[in-house]
């Protein structure tokens, strides 16, 4: 189960969260550029319709800003100038390129205790040691953003030597302002991760834990019109499942597009509604897999709803709306419903922050019984600021999966605690447990699991 939270930038702040492949992106968030002419003359820009202040996710426990513990950096050029690589009478003046480029180096250590490794009745537990370096270079310019990332997980079992695994990810990122008002976002990321077990898709044997080589491609742009705002999303994922000698994963090695837009018109100070249309293609490597069947499918989504975030304590967006997604094989057949989402942040104190997440997603399988799997999940986090750089957080997560075109349904239950302290600029600490049911129609898949661990990091 991944951390409930980590660090980034001085921020306690929610961790990776684990959601559906075919979830859109949102387009992150670009600098404030100064006001002001351009060297290309002056241009008409619409000012926004009504002032906004911060957010509530801005304001939120885990997301508000703690200066006096975030890294400070090193800026690349004067790494590199002790290197001789850069002149340092350049780096002294301040004209090399490289001056504007920050590097943050980050060292985690992990110790983890499993009490069940492979999801199952039979427990088998075990302690796991992780070390997770990663590095990012990011631009501190006043206009456009890069940020070049790599990490690693390298972990290691203390009796199941077949679980042991080497997970790294590099990507490239960036922002550019072409106006004010039209913001374009894009990246590029190749990973190596390995399948969580329990998990819908877990093809795994327990000789070792599912090895897959991911790429993805994605590309966002922002165009706001005074009142009305406009955003779109193309990603690609490309996905190889890394066979065994005891297992050919090769059908469900898949190529993944997504496409997502959306219209949102204030119609209040800090209120909007909006249409948010989305198209999902999956294409697999196989035009038949090995049982014979198709196995391609595509799908869309249309949510139409309303967003309020009006001011620093509370942030809604409620929205409802129809699913549909097709098999191109026909004894696989469509899944199709309403569907609906909900997400709430709310500061009711200082101290306090509420986070609640509903969402309902298609999930394909690994099983060639079933086409695929309507998802419905329910997420909460309470965190409390127990001191200015101590945060305890509790979580409960709920979600029912309805396996189509077989009787079988499942209830999944997780409720953990977790407690983070940062040291200084430099040290933090954080201490996690959660325990994870599932409840299946079919009782030979349930399973529980304790699953805690002690991280101290260190950053720069």
């Amino acid at each position: 189960m991944p951390a409930l939270s980590q660090t980034k930038g001085g921020a306690v702040n929610s961790g990776p969260r684990p959601t559906d492949p075919t979830s859109p992106q949102p387009l992150q968030p670009l600098a404030p550029v100064p006001a002001g002419p351009s060297p290309a003359g002056p241009r008409y820009v619409p000012a926004p319709l009504y002032p906004q202040g911060p957010s509530a996710e801005q304001d939120s426990v885990l997301r508000r800003a703690r200066p006096e513990f975030g890294p400070a950096g090193l800026e690349l050029d004067l790494l590199l100038s002790g290197a001789g690589v850069v002149d340092k009478t350049a780096r002294s003046g301040k004209r090399s390129a490289l001056a504007s480029l920050v590097v943050f180096p980050k060292l985690d250590f992990d110790t983890v205790f499993d009490s069940n490794l492979f999801r199952s009745k039979e427990e088998t537990s075990d302690k796991i040691f992780i070390v997770s370096p990663s590095l990012s270079i990011r631009s501190d310019w006043t206009r456009h953003s890069l940020e070049l990332f790599g990490s690693a997980n390298v972990a290691r079992y203390a009796r199941t030597a077949t679980e042991n695994y080497e997970d790294y990810l590099g990507r490239v990122s960036g922002t550019a302002d072409i106006y004010d008002n039209v913001k374009f976002s894009g990246s590029a990321q190749y990973a190596q991760r390995h399948q969580q077990r329990g998990e819908i898709i877990d093809p795994g044997d327990t000789s070792g834990a599912t090895i897959i080589d991911e790429g993805k491609i994605r590309a966002s742009a922002e165009w706001a019109m005074a009142a009305l705002t406009l955003t779109g999303n193309a990603q690609s994922v490309f996905t190889d499942f890394v066979s065994t000698d005891l297992i050919d994963q090769d059908d469900l090695d898949q190529t993944e597009h997504t496409l997502t837009a959306r219209a949102s018109l204030e119609i209040d100070p800090g209120t909007s509604i909006f249409v948010q249309p989305k198209y999902v293609q999956r294409d697999y490597d196989r035009d038949l897999d090995s049982a014979g069947f198709r196995q391609d499918s595509s799908g869309i989504e249309i949510l139409s709803g309303v967003r309020w975030d009006a001011s620093g304590v509370t942030f809604i967006e409620l929205g409802v709306g129809y699913l549909r997604h097709e098999f191109d094989e026909a004894r696989f057949s469509t899944i199709q419903g309403p569907t609906a989402s909900a997400k709430m942040i709310w500061n009711f104190t200082d101290l306090w922050t509420l986070t609640l997440d509903v969402s309902r997603t298609v999930t394909e399988t690994a099983d060639l019984d079933f086409s695929g799997v309507l998802n419905t999940q329910f997420k909460s986090r309470l965190d409390f600021e127990f001191l200015y750089n101590t945060v305890f957080s509790l979580k409960f997560d709920y979600a029912d999966e309805d396996y189509d075109g077989s009787p079988r349904a499942d209830e999944r239950t997780l409720a953990g605690f977790r407690v983070k302290h940062l040291f200084n600029e430099f040290l933090f600490a954080e201490f996690d447990i959660a325990h994870e049911r599932l409840n299946s129609s079919q009782d030979t898949d349930d399973f529980k699991v304790t699953r805690g661990f002690v991280k101290i990091g260190s950053q720069i």
